[in-house]
């Protein structure tokens, strides 16, 4: 079993956010700065219904992989999206 860093799970969210035409996807490494995640990717859609399919696209593929978010906000609305791994969140 390949175990995968979470950097490079982060750089492959980034990679699935961008193949739903994310806009502005940065990442950003709080570790010195934040107690509660290592990194943010933040990224943005056009409207509530890309927010949701970039959030569903990461977290579907990652449940493929057996990597489960501990928690998911926003995504009734589709305004925003948080999907929560501990040791990164997403936010669109």
């Amino acid at each position: 079993m390949t175990v995968i860093s979470t950097q490079e799970t982060l750089i492959r969210c980034a990679g699935l956010a961008q193949e739903k035409k994310a806009m502005n996807v940065r990442a950003l490494d709080v570790r010195k700065t934040a107690s509660f995640t290592d990194y943010f990717l933040i990224c943005s859609g056009t409207s509530d219904r890309q927010v949701t399919t970039i959030a569903d696209h990461i977290e579907g593929t990652l449940r493929k992989d057996g990597i489960r978010p501990y928690i998911v906000e926003g995504l009734r609305r589709g305004r925003w999206a948080l999907l929560d791994y501990a040791d990164f969140v997403v936010h669109i």
